[in-house]
């Protein structure tokens, strides 16, 4: 039984202060996500060619999904679970972080619109999930030609609205990632994102989106 609870979501204040230590961390897992992608263009450009964007957004999401897995296992802080479709980790018991792929610059993301999802993004309670907890996407959006990682963020979605956003392009890479440096859409632009209506978005997969 799902049920409605009053909550307060976290500001972007308290979440860049609650997740400082933890956005180096996520932005690594995304990147490797991103670089098994040109990995496989690397090692076979004919396999990769054919493929539709809604399984490249598949096949990076499951590696960022095997990378925060790797990277968070066994810190105490972190709850790693998969018990709604998607993975998500529950960071302090304050925020339930999941993964996607932004769509566009509004930074809202697409996908098969399940109830699970729809409740997540709409900050109802999921089985499991502790139910003061604000539900945030840790997420990546492509350049405009599709070939590199142009920005990561954090978001807070609540329903229509994109609460804020938490730009996390810059944080510091490991030294064994060997991708480009990452940057911004917009380097001198707010880290608070103005409420933007929800828009609609061409489907791709329900995860990887």
């Amino acid at each position: 039984m799902f049920l409605m609870i009053d909550t307060r979501l976290i500001s972007l204040e308290e979440a860049h202060q609650l997740l400082a230590p933890y956005t180096p961390r996520l932005a690594a897992c995304i990147r490797a996500g991103w670089s098994r992608w040109e990995e496989l263009g690397k090692e076979s450009p004919k396999s990769q060619l054919p493929l539709r964007t809604s399984t490249r957004a598949s096949f990076v999401y499951d590696h960022i999904v095997d990378a925060a897995r790797l990277e968070f296992t066994g810190d105490t802080d972190v709850i790693i679970a998969d018990d709604h479709g998607f993975l998500t980790l529950t960071i302090k018991q304050r925020v339930v972080l999941r993964f996607k792929k932004f769509r566009n610059d509004s930074l809202r993301t697409s996908g098969i619109p399940t109830a699970q999802q729809q409740r997540f993004e709409l900050q109802l309670q999921l089985p499991g999930m502790p139910p003061e907890a604000t539900k945030l996407v840790a997420g990546y959006l492509l350049d405009e030609y599709q070939t590199s990682i142009a920005l990561m963020a954090v978001t807070c979605i609540d329903g229509p609205s994109l609460e804020w956003a938490l730009d996390i392009s810059d944080e510091a890479e490991p030294e064994d990632q060997v991708v480009e440096p990452i940057r911004p859409v917009q380097p001198s632009g707010p880290r608070i994102k103005p409420k933007t209506p929800a828009e609609t978005g061409e489907g791709e997969s329900s995860q990887g989106t």
